[in-house]
């Protein structure tokens, strides 16, 4: 019979191979998709850019508007590209150290020596073939998914300090974060019929600390504790632009992403799957259910807020998905009896993994419209130009350090109560920036408006994009 230090040593070198191999397959994905962010993504750029530059923490130098949600995404994007001296080599070790700490955490979390390990190596294969999880490159969304899964097992594992610590980077990657906490806490209560907590008082201040030191700062540079972007995110809501994208419509389509093999299965297959998981997950008092009650709250708060939905707003529900059909499988795997059941309980895991692994082709380069149009602005408009646009991110990045107008409020606050109030052409009878880039056709509301001023008879096209879809137009000297 093999002795108890036998078997620790076994599963702490399991352990390391499957910590590896994430990090190994993140690093695959990060090379497949580092061509195709999001726009917002080269938002957070322009704030690394310009700590690194020491201009501060700023979009565009002098200005105090906070329009970069995630404060540990831009210091760790700052970080790594201090020490690289490359940015977007930033990126891809901030994606891998969010998706494949977050898959080994969420194996690690399900963890049964007794069934031998393998529900852990399923459990992280599901968070790596998940496809959402690959199209949020460059975004905060892998370092929420890292840090959230992270503190939940630290907390499991009676780890206190260091889960109260990673509710904090958690919360310092997006403030949904901070929900972690309550639901970490009434976990406990559940488990052990006590509110007392370990060593609370040193689980408190490393979660306290970091996140008070960084509300001093946000209050003593911008006046408020929550970036400007939750402003304009709610008002573009209720500018009704939006009526069709709010986070639960956009939220429900979203599983649709789970048919990878585009079988045309619509969203509700995932949307029953995930509720048998869950059952089965609460019927068993699985251990992730403490991390399903934090999706759920992020779920319901993105609702109650009424703010747009955005494709990297789904990675908390798409990680519960994946969490509960582990837990679900783990569950199942144990009570097998026999190599027949088991082998069936792999293929169809298999099966599954085979329907919706992304495909592993590289990404064609996004917004190629956009990058020849920054790059055109940056060669030809001067220094102290300002650019008027609806999409910010890849423009804005290109342009750096002009100053950039934005029609959507996040880097621009004064337009947020126009477009509150459904004002969609004010952004530019506000501002009438030197330049504006404009799409073809011109996108209903921020660019008809903006063509229909009587200002506009002032600019003439300078440039359009090879594709046909992006143009630059500048007032006549």
């Amino acid at each position: 019979m093999p002795r108890a230090s036998d078997k620790v040593a076994t599963a702490k070198l399991q352990d390391a191979c499957r910590l590896a191999a994430c990090f190994a397959v993140a690093a695959w994905i990060a090379a497949l998709v580092r061509e195709a962010p999001a726009d917002d993504a080269w938002i957070v750029l322009r704030y690394a850019r310009n700590l690194l530059a020491g201009h501060g923490w700023c979009y565009e130098p002098g200005a105090a508007v906070n329009a970069s949600t995630s404060a540990l995404n831009t210091l760790l994007l700052a970080g790594f590209g201090a020490v690289t001296g490359d940015l977007h080599r930033a990126q891809d070790l901030v994606f891998v150290l969010g998706l494949g700490g977050g898959a080994w955490c969420l194996g690690s979390l399900l963890a049964d020596r007794t069934a031998g390990g393998v529900p852990s190596w399923v459990a992280s294969l599901l968070c790596l073939s998940t496809p959402l999880f690959w199209s949020v490159y460059g975004m905060e969304s892998p370092l929420l998914l890292g840090t959230g899964v992270g503190a939940c097992l630290a907390w499991n594992r009676g780890r206190h300090a260091l889960a109260g610590l990673l509710v904090a980077a958690a919360t310092l990657t997006r403030p949904e974060g901070l929900l972690l906490a309550p639901v970490l806490v009434v976990d406990h209560r559940l488990r052990t019929g006590s509110w007392h907590v370990p060593r609370w008082i040193g689980a408190a201040l490393c979660c306290g600390v970091p996140l008070a030191a960084w509300g001093l700062f946000s209050l003593w540079s911008f006046g408020a504790l929550f970036p400007d972007t939750l402003a304009a995110k709610r008002a573009q809501a209720e500018s009704g632009w939006w009526d069709g994208h709010l986070y639960y419509k956009g939220a429900k389509r979203s599983l649709e992403l789970f048919d990878a093999r585009a079988l045309g299965l619509g969203y509700k297959p995932f949307a029953a799957l995930l509720g048998v998981a869950v059952a089965v997950a609460a019927w068993a008092r699985h251990r992730v259910l403490a991390m399903l009650a934090w999706i759920a709250l992020v779920c319901g708060g993105y609702s109650v807020l009424g703010v747009p939905y955005y494709h990297w707003y789904g990675v908390t529900l798409h990680l519960g998905l994946v969490a509960a059909v582990a837990a679900a499988w783990q569950i199942g795997w144990e009570r097998s009896r026999g190599w027949l059941a088991r082998t069936a309980l792999l293929l169809a895991t298999l099966g599954l993994v085979a329907l919706w692994w992304p495909r592993t082709t590289a990404r064609a380069p996004s917004y190629p419209h956009y990058r020849e149009v920054g790059a055109w602005l940056d060669q030809h408009a001067p220094a102290e130009a300002r650019i008027g646009a609806v999409e910010i991110g890849c423009v804005g990045d290109a342009v750096w350090p002009r100053g950039i107008v934005d029609a959507c409020g996040l880097v621009s606050p004064d337009v947020v109560p126009d477009l509150a109030a459904g004002r969609f052409g004010a952004w530019f009878e506000r501002h009438r920036p030197e330049y504006l880039v404009l799409h073809v056709p011109p996108w209903e509301g921020f660019e008809t408006l903006a063509e229909a001023s009587p200002a506009f008879d002032g600019y003439r096209e300078v440039f359009r994009s090879s594709d046909g879809r992006a143009r630059v137009v500048t007032r006549r000297p």
